[in-house]
């Protein structure tokens, strides 16, 4: 009996060896450290990228790569010192070392705590539809990785969201004993969603189906200018903006409703299939909304525009 216990127990032994063995094997070349060089997020296509090589500035980070080749998911804080002009690592053991077998570096921006210390999943980070605030805007981006590519360019992020921007005028017409306060904007269309997921790896998304159909807010606009005719430049100097980013759509199959109350009457309209037929990450989409006594309408074409930082804005409220 003795003789078959150790049998067992040496059998046990050179197994996990062998396996020790094995992803030796496939560990090839030499081990070298991740470093991270350049970081910037993306800027209109009139500027530069903006760099975030800040003092004390930091993003999030996961690496992932086969456990075949020695490695493991890690969950990764960066943070820039001036002293140093360099992105240094603060997550404890959170050095990466790379052998010759790819694995991927998906950096974000700006930082999540919750996603630090192997808290957060990369396959399912929480996207959610609002109120476009730049405090809410967030970057991504994934690179190939190995001991040949260990220093980690992330010049450019790109914008996860999309962003929509309506311009909202009132006719000359509407009756001037109301005052134009917009207090909700609403979109029907079952590609939009509150929230959802995004997979930093693959850069899928996936809408939360709970959410799914619509997404509204409180612009919070307590008067809206009277539409001028007199030029392109007037009309849209009068225009009030209010600017949404949401989950991007790739393919929009029917109409999206536009429901708007003013001055506690609802008004409706659509958009087009043929206006709007996408909704991309990093795109602001600028619509251009007027209203009458009688209905509300798109009062120009859909148009692609540079993502823009939202101006100065109401307060806005969100249904609870």
């Amino acid at each position: 009996m003795k003789r078959i216990v150790i049998f067992a127990v040496i059998s046990i032994l050179l197994g996990a060896c062998a396996n020790e063995a094995l992803v030796e094997s496939k560990i090839k070349g030499e081990l070298v450290p991740l470093t991270v060089s350049s970081v910037s997020i993306s800027a209109p296509t009139t500027k530069a990228a903006t760099s975030i090589s800040t003092d004390g500035n930091k993003f999030g980070a996961f690496f992932d790569g086969s456990a075949d080749y020695g490695y493991t998911r890690k969950s990764l804080e960066y943070q820039y010192a001036a002293s140093t002009t360099a992105w240094g690592c603060n997550t404890v053991d959170g050095q990466v070392m790379l052998n010759s077998e790819n694995g991927d570096f998906a950096a974000y921006y700006p930082l999540i705590n919750s996603y630090i210390n192997g808290a957060g999943e990369p396959t399912a980070i929480t996207l959610t539809s609002r109120i476009f605030d730049s405090s809410e805007d967030f970057y991504v981006k994934t690179v190939k990785v190995n001991n040949t590519h260990a220093q980690v360019d992330l010049t450019e992020m790109k914008h996860v969201y999309s962003q929509i921007t309506f311009k909202i005028m009132r006719d000359a017409i509407y009756p001037s004993a109301n005052v134009g306060a917009v207090t909700q904007i609403k979109l029907l269309n079952e590609g939009f969603c509150t929230t959802g997921k995004f997979n930093l790896l693959t850069g899928v998304y996936t809408p939360d189906q709970a959410t799914a159909g619509s997404f509204s807010y409180n612009p919070n606009i307590a008067t809206l200018p009277v539409y001028d005719t007199t030029s392109d430049v007037t009309k849209a100097a009068t225009a009030i903006k209010t600017s949404i980013i949401v989950l991007p759509i790739v393919n929009i199959t029917t109409a999206i409703v536009v429901k708007m109350t003013l001055d506690g009457l609802e008004f409706s309209t659509e958009i087009p299939t043929s206006f709007l037929p996408q909704l991309l990450p990093g795109v602001n989409y600028t619509i251009g909304l007027g209203i009458n006594g009688i209905k509300l309408f798109v009062n120009d074409a859909v148009v692609q525009e540079d993502w823009k930082d939202p101006t100065v804005q109401p307060t806005p409220v969100y249904p609870q």
